[in-house]
């Protein structure tokens, strides 16, 4: 991916696929800023903002998660796994209803959510 970025540094899947790889490596620095750079390029692609809403999360940056799958919704609101993510990044982030709106929003759209998640977020539904 790199070496297709350095023919063409506009090329938007490189720099996703590239960010892809760096944030199964566990650099997370490298994964946002590529996704970034993909974002950059190609603002109104739902699959960059969820994937940068995985790393924030996984960086421990819930408001950022947050906000990167709010994004990625907006651009596609049938996105059930950015649903079911910002789901578990409010519930992480203390905001149970609207873990639960998204939730419920994920398993309509056909989302695998697990049932321990569900079962956390049991004594909340009111």
């Amino acid at each position: 991916y790199r070496r297709a970025i350095t023919i063409n540094p506009y090329h938007v899947e490189a720099h996703h696929n590239l960010g892809g790889v760096y944030w199964e490596k566990g650099m997370l620095s490298k994964a946002i800023s590529e996704y970034k750079k993909s974002i950059a390029l190609y603002p109104n692609c739902a699959d960059a903002h969820y994937s940068l809403g995985i790393a924030y999360g996984d960086n421990g940056m819930l408001p950022k998660a947050i906000a990167a799958y709010k994004k990625a919704i907006a651009i596609d609101f049938e996105h059930a796994d950015a649903h079911y993510n910002l789901a578990l990044a409010y519930y992480f982030n203390g905001q149970y209803g609207l873990a639960i709106k998204h939730c419920d929003k994920a398993v309509e759209l056909g989302a695998k959510v697990r049932s321990k998640f569900l079962k956390l977020l049991k004594p909340y539904r009111k």
